[in-house]
Parts: C-alpha cells; sequence; structure tokens
C-alpha cells in the first residue's frame, strides 16, 4: 500500500493532464490545488515515446502469458527509455483516478 504517491495521466498524444497527490488509500488532491504553478508545467509536458514505451512493454508482456495484468514503473530519459520493474499485483485506483483504464481507450492498452 502506498501513500503519497503522485498519479499523472498520460493521453495516447503523449501529453500528461490532471496530477494528484494520494493522501491515503481513498482521498486524492488535484495538486493544482497545491501547486497551481507546478501543475500547469506538469500539464505542459508531452513524452513524445509514449507509443514506443508501450510497443516495448507490449513485447516484455508476452513473456509473461500467464500474468493478466502488469503495472510497470518506467522511466524516460532524453536518450533511453528505463524499465524499473513490473508489478503483478499493482494497484488500478490511481489510473484510473483520471478516467476508466478500458472505456473508450481500448485501442491504447492494447497496442
Amino acid at each position: 500500500m502506498n501513500h503519497g504517491a503522485i498519479t499523472v495521466g498520460i493521453r495516447e498524444s503523449g501529453s500528461l493532464f490532471n496530477p494528484k497527490i494520494k493522501r491515503s488509500p481513498t482521498k486524492y488532491v488535484d495538486y493544482s490545488n497545491i501547486n497551481p504553478e507546478v501543475a500547469r508545467k506538469i500539464n505542459d509536458i508531452r513524452i513524445s515515446e509514449v507509443r514506443e514505451v508501450c510497443t516495448k512493454l507490449n513485447r516484455i508482456c508476452s513473456y509473461f502469458p500467464t500474468m493478466r495484468f502488469i503495472g510497470w514503473d518506467v522511466v524516460v530519459y532524453e536518450d533511453r527509455i528505463v524499465l524499473l520493474e513490473g508489478n503483478a499485483r499493482p494497484g488500478i485506483n490511481n489510473p484510473q483516478i483520471h478516467g476508466p483504464l478500458k472505456k473508450g481507450r481500448e485501442k491504447y492498452f492494447e497496442l
């Protein structure tokens, strides 16, 4: 169980949106209420490699056919992508703060 996590939505285009901070297992705070200037800067970020990251992660997932869901921790640098870890039992509440995982996003999540 994590506390104090920061979660940010990412669109298929790679643009980030809606940063939130997890204050407790059930309470999320909109980051723009805490630091509006930083929240605006986060919303201006675009990760152009998002398709490349998804393609590589899907290839890696094929090595684990019995795992139905893997939560990946990834760091995108300017010159490389680093996979920190894959979590067999990731929480799915944080990503759904930004919208349902599947509704209207099937294509994105099933590259």
